[in-house]
């Protein structure tokens, strides 16, 4: 069987970017909820940091063995096992009172979400245009994260407090079980086993402009997630309130969300680098904002951190896909991401000690230029995808999104 066969679908697409949305709902939703558990059980910034470190570890555990196994498993029954576990993970933090608790409810959370990325960032990578189906799959992202950050910071967190957040995150979890079936079931199926798609081995030369791209991830979302974490401490410590706090949050997802459809609509008309560039350039023209002070000027420049996140985010996606030679190591990009969330979060509290929360947004700044250095030298000398060497047939599901 070609690799042509495995080419995903638009409705295996449009689930697949819809489960990339669950798998991304912590993190969007980050903020506010350690918002809400700090003033509950009474965290400092540095306990967040720790924290923010365990979701993204425990996430980057989940997802980092994916390219040994995700063309082996039927990826419809695997995601709803890892939708149902973290439903109930979420369910249970309803009942946090400690801080180890909340490690160990936001460590098996963030897990059993993390074991949601390779089947359908796999799934986005086998379609014909996978930029942008990485596009559309940040599309479904910000606006699951605009919707469930107003209705926490408008409704649930001021009723509520954390434990309402928790129940509610359980709820939009358990409601990507449905769309499961949708799925293509990626060479696992009982009645006719197919082969899993190769390319060049994982340990090769072909290989190295996939790990080398890996690497810039990191350094993108470490730059993105280092400042990311702390949005809603940055905003306290300007007095501004938790409600417009949390609706600036909810208008990031707004705006990302639009730059994401732009970079879809992008993919194929402009270099996927390029993207990426221009994407970059906004944060950290959004960065240089942050030295404005009052409400104004936080609101403006978050917006314009979130617009260049979602440009530069599918962009990034669309050049690894392309630099991956294996066909495998693409489906990593969430555990490289890991990585570089972890580190921002780990060096979050002594970057603080040193300079407070500007020092912060400084490393940022400089993440983000080290992964644009890398992506150019990726981008200029990458190798085919192997599945662009193979006309797909006619009968093919080929995904036209």
């Amino acid at each position: 069987m070609d690799a042509a066969k495995f080419m995903s679908s638009g409705p295996a697409v449009l689930t697949a970017s819809w489960l990339t949305a669950i798998n991304q709902l912590l993190i969007n939703a980050q903020p506010l909820i350690f918002g809400a558990v700090a003033v509950r059980i009474g965290l400092g910034n540095a306990e967040l940091g720790q924290l923010a470190a365990v979701i993204i570890a425990t996430s980057t555990i989940g997802a980092i063995s994916g390219p040994l196994w995700v063309r082996r498993v039927d990826w419809r029954w695997f995601c709803g096992f890892a939708l149902v576990a973290a439903s109930a993970a979420f369910a249970a933090g309803s009942q946090i009172d400690t801080l180890t608790a909340a490690a160990l409810v936001f460590g098996s959370v963030s897990f059993f979400l993390g074991l949601l990325a390779p089947p359908s960032y796999g799934c986005l990578g086998d379609a014909k245009d996978s930029g942008r189906a990485f596009a559309v799959a940040v599309v479904f992202q910000s606006s699951l994260a605009a919707v469930t950050t107003l209705g926490l910071s408008m409704i649930v967190i001021p009723a509520y407090s954390s434990p309402g957040a928790f129940l509610v995150l359980a709820v939009i979890v358990a409601a990507g079980l449905p769309f499961v079936g949708f799925l293509p079931a990626a060479g696992a199926k009982r009645d006719a086993p197919a082969p899993p798609i190769e390319g060049a081995p994982l340990l090769s030369a072909a290989a190295i402009p996939a790990y080398a791209m890996l690497v810039a991830k990191a350094l993108f979302i470490g730059g993105v997630l280092g400042y990311w974490i702390f949005i809603e401490r940055v905003g306290a410590e300007r007095g501004i309130s938790g409600q417009l706090i949390g609706l600036t949050i909810s208008l990031c997802a707004v705006a990302s969300a639009i730059s994401a459809g732009i970079a879809g609509y992008l993919a194929g008309r402009m270099s996927s680098l390029a993207v990426a560039y221009a994407g970059t350039f906004i944060i950290l023209l959004a960065f240089g904002l942050l030295t404005i002070a009052g409400f104004a000027a936080f609101v403006v420049s978050n917006l314009c951190f979130a617009f260049g996140w979602g440009l530069a985010q599918s962009a990034y996606w669309a050049v690894l896909r392309n630099a991956d030679a294996t066909n495998r190591l693409f489906v990593a990009g969430p555990a490289a991401s890991g990585v570089g969330g972890v580190a921002a979060g780990l060096a979050a509290g002594p970057v603080i000690a040193i300079g407070g929360l500007t020092a912060v947004t400084i490393a940022s700044g400089v993440y983000l230029i080290l992964a644009a250095v890398i992506a150019y030298g990726v981008a200029s000398r990458r190798p085919a995808r192997i599945d662009e060497a193979v006309p797909p047939r006619e009968e093919s599901p080929v995904g036209a999104v």
